[in-house]
């Protein structure tokens, strides 16, 4: 069962190991780092700024940044008050980020001047005239000519001393949402799921069970903080063990040796193009790796050659599945599962009772049949903000989340990834499974990797349109990946257009885009494709 725990917020846990052990590292990124002892100060420092801006329970607050410490210090003032963190992707245009904030009305901004080539006072400036909603802006960085930097405006609380001691405090915060996430898009207009402190909690110390370490997490986080992977597959889970968090702007594959060893990271959470980006990196190391005890992958089938060189290396390997909607992992793979289950499993429910594999028919799913992952409700999404009728349809009637993604459940009660409900298509009257045919693609030893589109056909209704990226130096050969096609899979399911592009578009956290594939390839064939979630 997941751990039970008496602090009903990420603030919480914040403070109480602030109080037992002040000086262990907590946070860190390029350029700053935090003790526990340090976090706590600045903590009540900014939630005592927010107070005096008049923040409230439920308050929305948007944060446009990248992976930094200082920003994840403004989550842990913002979660102590019980304001809603809102963040923004700094990878979003500027229409992206309106979109979210007309539909959100977050009552303040807080931003960084700049990434690299990309200004974000420009973008504030912007929001500042169109966003009537918004009271006030202010910048985390220096440079701050559209609005006022932070650490100016938070000269005032300094002098007056005022720190809100009990902040930090146990207090009634189980039920306050903690983040709104908004959903991909890949269904239409994104969707601003909210998260509740109970509910990440609950997922956190569950994932602290499941990848238990020798003392404390040590970890690596560069993923976007409007993400769930970022605020809870890693920084939850090193709050609530009391861990240390080694931020960093943009995932750079061969800065992680170096970063492993210097800071004693031992877990490490990556998607599987992460990793071959890792272990493919001419600075590759294995003796650097030495104080790893995890290598976690989610979001997609590992390569059984890439698991080979992971199993050779010091630390476990494990899998997990969640998705923002469930508010982080709800299935992980069980302790010593093999290489072999590994490369094709999401684990099972850990705890159990948690997920269930629903048919068509309403009925449960056996050994060997496909069905859709339904998720107990009660920690999942508390609904879409603005969007009563997206939440209803969300649940089923017993109160279960619909996740729309679909499993093969396994021997032993381990569940197999198939693909999105709506990913399916219909050729010739077969169902078709678009990761079914991506997977037999992946295994060429050319293809580096490769998504697969249902496109109008005149004669069977949708074929399979298989775009893939190959590896360095492979031969761009379509007919020799046809003739893999047609070795390895039915006819029904074979891609009948097959596309070589040098790489595949990437939504910010490294899965493919099948939406801007979609749309271009709606484009190409000058017929709406269907559109998929």
């Amino acid at each position: 069962m997941t751990a039970v725990h008496a602090f009903a917020s990420l603030a919480e846990f914040a403070g109480d190991t602030a109080q037992n052990h002040p000086g262990r590292l907590a946070l860190a990124s390029e350029h700053t780092q935090y003790t526990y002892g340090e976090l706590a100060e600045r903590v009540r420092l900014l939630a005592s700024f927010l107070l005096d801006l008049g923040v409230q329970p439920g308050d929305r607050i948007a944060v446009l940044t990248t992976p930094r410490a200082d920003s994840y210090l403004l989550f842990l003032a913002m979660n102590a008050i019980g304001a809603v963190w809102l963040g923004l992707n700094p990878r979003y245009t500027l229409p992206e980020i309106r979109y979210v904030m007309d539909d959100a009305q977050p009552r303040f901004l807080f931003f960084i001047a700049s990434f690299r080539d990309r200004d974000y006072l420009e973008f504030a400036s912007a929001l500042k005239q169109d966003c009537a909603y918004l009271e006030a802006m202010f910048c985390l960085d220096d440079d701050a000519s559209a609005a006022e930097p932070l650490q100016k405006a938070l000269f005032s609380v300094r002098v007056r001393g005022e720190r809100y001691e009990d902040i930090l405090a146990p207090g009634p915060r189980a039920d306050y949402p903690a983040m709104l996430v908004y959903t991909s898009g890949s269904t239409g207009k994104p969707k601003g799921a909210m998260l509740s402190n109970g509910a990440m909690v609950r997922r956190s110390l569950n994932q602290l069970v499941q990848w238990p370490v020798s003392d404390y997490p040590r970890l690596y986080n560069p993923y976007p903080m409007n993400h769930i992977g970022s605020m809870h597959w890693v920084s939850s889970y090193g709050i609530v063990g009391r861990g240390a968090i080694h931020f960093r702007e943009k995932f750079e594959a061969d800065d992680v040796p170096d970063l492993v060893q210097e800071h004693g990271i031992n877990v490490l959470e990556f998607f599987p193009t992460m990793y071959k980006m890792v272990l493919e990196s001419p600075r590759f190391d294995p003796a650097k790796f030495a104080s790893i005890q995890w290598h976690i992958f989610s979001g997609a089938q590992m390569p059984m050659e890439l698991l080979r060189i992971l199993d050779t290396m010091p630390g476990k390997i494990g899998t997990s599945y969640g998705m923002t909607e469930t508010c982080g992992s709800v299935t992980y793979a069980a302790p010593g599962t093999s290489l072999d289950v590994l490369a094709v499993t999401i684990g099972r429910s850990m705890p159990e009772g948690e997920v269930r594999v629903m048919g068509p028919n309403g009925d449960s799913c056996h050994e060997g049949e496909i069905g859709e992952i339904q998720v107990r409700a009660e920690s999942c999404t508390k609904g879409y903000i603005n969007r009563p009728e997206a939440t209803k349809a969300a649940f089923t009637s017993d109160g279960w989340f619909k996740t729309g993604d679909l499993a093969e459940v396994m021997a032993g009660g381990n569940l197999r990834f198939v693909g999105r409900n709506t990913d399916m298509f219909k050729s010739g009257g077969f169902n078709v499974y678009p990761r079914e045919i991506e997977l037999a693609l992946e295994a060429h030893p050319s293809v580096l990797q490769a998504a697969v589109i249902g496109v109008p056909h005149p004669l069977f209704g949708e074929v399979g349109y298989a775009i893939v990226s190959l590896k360095a130096g492979a031969e761009q050969d379509v007919e020799l990946l046809k003739e893999w096609c047609r070795a390895c899979l039915s006819d029904y399911k074979r891609p009948k257009h097959i596309e070589i592009r040098p790489e595949l578009p990437l939504l910010p956290v490294g899965k493919v885009d099948k939406v801007l594939l979609k749309q271009q390839l709606g484009d190409a064939f000058k017929a709406p494709l269907r559109t998929t979630a």
